[in-house]
């Protein structure tokens, strides 16, 4: 990585994706890869502005 910002964001990810699925788990959910692309998805587009 030449961005040494970009492992300090990909580890911030990692540790939401843990307590996301963390939280999911204890109330009986399973979160799959495409619920968590929408949240990135959303994620990206709420830091660009969009609604």
């Amino acid at each position: 990585m030449r961005d040494p910002c970009y492992s300090g964001i990909l580890l911030e990810i990692g540790r939401k994706l843990h307590e996301a699925d963390r939280l999911a788990v204890a109330r009986g959910l399973a979160l799959t890869h495409s619920n968590i692309r929408s949240l990135l998805v959303r994620a990206i587009n709420e830091a660009n502005g969009a609604q």
